[in-house]
């Protein structure tokens, strides 16, 4: 995991996290001052909120769902 401040591009759909500290040490050195780019998107009317990773072939899903 990691911290920092995040910026939205809504044009775009993007959301970038750039990362101050990393909670891992090893994980630190690749995350720390870098920048992490998600895509979002919304659905059922705003109240499901997912951000997209892709990683090499690998596609990550995180969903929040606003009940």
């Amino acid at each position: 995991s990691y911290s920092g401040r995040v910026t939205v591009d809504a044009a775009k759909k993007l959301v970038t996290h750039h990362v101050d500290v990393a909670a891992s040490p090893k994980n630190s050195s690749i995350f720390a001052g870098g920048k992490q780019v998600r895509q979002y998107s919304f659905s059922k009317n705003d109240k499901v909120l997912q951000l997209i990773a892709v990683i090499g072939k690998i596609r990550h899903v995180v969903t929040w769902d606003k009940e």
